[in-house]
This record gives C-alpha cells, structure tokens and sequence, in this order.
C-alpha cells in the first residue's frame, strides 16, 4: 500500500498489506522510497500496488518496470476505492 499514514487511518488496508509512502501530500515522490522498497522487495517478486484511485500505483507500477528492472508489478485498477465499494475486507491495524 503506497499511500500515506492518513489515508490508511481513513479507509485501513488489504489485510497483508505492507505499508511504504510513495508520494507525499503534494504529489510528490518519496525520495528514500526505492531505497525502503529494494529492502523487502527482490526484482523478481510480484508486487501488486495500491493506492486511493489507482493512479499512484500505476505511475509507480510502469516506473518499476519500465526503470527499475521488477518483472512483475501490478496494480489494483481503482485503488482501495473501489475495493471497499466491492464490499473488500480491510484491516485497522
């Protein structure tokens, strides 16, 4: 899960999630993000990102990809939105 701290405590997340900030409040890139992730995360691993509506993790996912040398990446389509619309757990933790 790629968002930030309070959108987890606004909506929680998919239960097994690891939490990573990707980009800040104004949009912008983490910059010790790659360093955080390349720590849990093997360039062969499948990934599957998440975000509120999806367009993070698809920026994220085609840069991991297309940049960074990670094989399998990929991303909810609607983000936890339309996870929780579809009646999804999620957790509180």
């Amino acid at each position: 899960d790629i968002r930030r701290s309070d959108e987890w405590r606004k909506t929680g997340i998919v239960k097994g999630s690891e939490r990573l900030t990707a980009f800040d409040e104004k949009g912008r890139f983490v910059r010790n993000f790659p360093a955080a992730f390349e720590n849990f995360i093997n360039p062969d691993d499948k990934i599957i990102l998440i975000c509120r509506t999806g367009n993070r993790s698809a920026v994220l996912a085609h840069m991991l990809t297309e940049q960074a040398g990670y094989k399998h990446v990929y991303n909810v389509k609607n983000g936890i939105t339309k996870w929780i619309q579809h009646k999804n757990p999620v957790s509180r933790r």
